[in-house]
């Protein structure tokens, strides 16, 4: 669900050419207009913002938003006591951090924005028109900047302090934030629903002039705040994204079996409550609603396939095949077929290979629709489609890697699998938009068999369009690493007198690559160097492979002489 964003102050015409500089709250103050109100800052903060919007990626859209936010501080310097202009500064920095800002900028743009929510809501006075809501539009979004805070700590893009600890509590914070939402919101639902408001939640009238009677000698002005209404649509988004972060848990580092068993009935329980919900709003609408039925299948499917495999498989069998799913056809392809690969029937080799085909055509038939140009998907932003390509193009190495080794090549020349899992491992590389890329001469199979083919760096024609930020590199690194691992299992297969010497060779060329992506970059060292950077690239990476289906096929053994390769890799 997309930030609740408060109402735009409508900016009263584009007027004379204003020259300022937004770098900072004095320079900016400095060149603005002296008798500026803090209203006009707010204007001018949604006027910078919705620049950014319209460039939607890139420096010129962060630049824009980072305008925005200064000039919503600058407007809270001059209201203390205005919420708006707290909230709108944290919530931009929000979007900042969530998804325009590399490490460790990002982190520190989020963590920002949960003072600001924090600071917004300490300036709400109890009974002040609209501070329900307001209360409400606060606290979902703080539970979400304390996910996506969440999200980049678990990805390990840069060497932070008590990590685990703030994980934990980033955790229970953005647990207990969407419970008491929802608490909020039904609290609301019921005394929207009791005073007898219209189902569309509109006022009659938004200013209301009301003229005392002949028995008043007082003329009234009545304002009527515009909010947001509370109606059964809105709790039920708050509850699917509650489940998004209980299945985010269930994947996480602080998975046990205890917390995994906590967070399944937390998710369980919440479906429950959302399903109750669909049937208000069926009852409201005059009938089930196509899009909501549609998020609820895929949210339960997904319940399923984190928690019940085996409910999953006929559920996301029969969603592939709906034509009501065709809106959220990616979702649907890309969940089928991550399925397919985490439930491989590794006992029966047929079926195995089978499920690998399987999973394939789904991930290309993914890959297919988010690279379109002619009819890009609808529901997916536009900055996202690139991380989302890569991580698809990842996976589908992913299954050529299990393929290469399920079914091991006669001979060192026909490795179609390894070959096919490094040349999109590459590919995924280059389709998250990074400033460079890499680019190998030829197939691993058309070299020599004790050499590994020569890689060059390629730098992007247009660095306009380059990405820099945390998804980007998180994105970028998944697939470098998803490389480095397709190389080193298809040098396992070029015989006992040549294994040795090359992976040596991948050894000393991996961290000069990964230099050259822009992994090594001075913004996600911070103050603890490349060598502690390195060390932390290691650790997520073992996190990544550890116990899984690469390490049921190869074995307990081999398994742990590749973990041991990578932990040898550190400085």
């Amino acid at each position: 669900m997309a930030l609740l964003k408060l109402p735009a102050k409508k900016p009263k015409g584009k007027g004379k050419q204003l020259h300022i500089d937004y770098t900072t709250l004095e320079s900016a103050r400095a060149t603005a207009p002296s008798d500026w109100s803090a209203e006009e800052w707010l204007e001018d903060g949604t006027r910078q913002e919705e620049q950014g919007e319209r460039y939607q990626v890139g420096l010129k859209a962060a630049r824009h938003l980072a305008n925005a936010t200064t000039c919503y501080r600058l407007a809270a310097t001059l209201s203390p006591s205005s919420f708006d202009a707290r909230y709108n500064a944290a919530r931009v920095m929000q979007t900042l951090g969530a998804g325009h800002l590399g490490p460790p900028d990002c982190l520190e743009a989020l963590e920002a924005a949960r003072t600001g929510y924090r600071e917004a809501l300490a300036v709400l006075q109890p009974g002040q028109a609209g501070e329900a809501t307001a209360r409400i539009d606060a606290l979902y979004n703080l539970a979400q900047a304390d996910a996506s805070l969440f999200a980049q700590l678990e990805n390990g893009i840069c060497v932070v302090q008590d990590e685990l600890d703030r994980k934990r509590g980033l955790a229970q914070e953005a647990k207990e934030l969407f419970a008491e939402v929802e608490r909020l919101q039904r609290v609301e639902l019921e005394r929207y629903i009791g005073s007898g408001a219209s189902s569309n939640g509109a006022e009659e009238d938004d200013d209301l002039d009301v003229d005392a009677s002949a028995d008043s000698a007082t003329e009234t002005s009545v304002q009527v705040t515009e909010t947001t209404v509370v109606t059964p649509r809105l709790v039920l988004d708050t509850l699917l994204a509650a489940i998004d972060f209980d299945i985010q848990l269930s994947d996480s580092s602080l998975a046990d079996p205890g917390t995994d068993a906590q967070v399944r009935q937390s998710a369980v329980a919440a479906f429950s409550r959302a399903s109750d919900l669909r049937d208000v709003i069926a009852a409201q609408e005059g009938g089930p609603a196509a899009d909501l039925e549609l998020d609820l299948a895929l949210q339960q499917a997904e319940i399923f396939a984190t928690w019940s495999p085996e409910e999953a498989r006929p559920r996301l069998e029969s969603l592939v095949a709906a034509p009501e799913a065709t809106p959220r056809l990616i979702d649907v392809l890309s969940m089928h077929a991550d399925f397919l690969v985490e439930n491989l029937p590794l006992s029966d080799h047929a079926s195995a290979l089978s499920s690998l085909e399987a999973a394939l055509a789904a991930y290309q038939r993914a890959a297919t629709l988010l690279s379109s140009r002619l009819s890009p998907p609808k529901n997916i932003p536009a900055q996202q489609l690139p991380t989302l390509l890569s991580a698809n193009l990842a996976s589908q190495a992913h299954v050529h890697l299990l393929a290469h080794l399920l079914d091991p090549p006669a001979d060192f020349r026909s490795r179609k699998h390894a070959d096919e899992a490094q040349r999109l491992a590459l590919e995924a590389i280059s389709a998250a938009k990074p400033a460079v890329w890499l680019k190998v001469a030829g197939p691993f199979s058309s070299t020599a068999p004790e050499t590994l083919p020569a890689v060059s760096a390629v730098r992007g024609a247009n660095a306009q369009d380059a990405r820099s930020d945390w998804a980007t590199i998180a994105a970028v690194r998944h697939a470098f690493f998803t490389l480095v691992r397709a190389r080193y299992w298809a040098v396992a297969s070029s015989g006992p007198s040549t294994t040795a010497e090359l992976r040596d060779q991948l050894r000393a060329r991996l961290w000069s690559e990964w230099k050259v992506l822009g992994l090594a970059g001075p913004s996600r060292e911070g103050a603890t160097g490349v060598d502690a950077l390195r060390r932390r690239e290691l650790e997520w990476w073992a996190g990544e492979i550890e116990e899984d289906l690469v390490a049921k096929v190869v074995g307990a053994d081999e398994a742990a002489s590749e973990r041991q390769w990578y932990a040898a890799l550190a400085p």
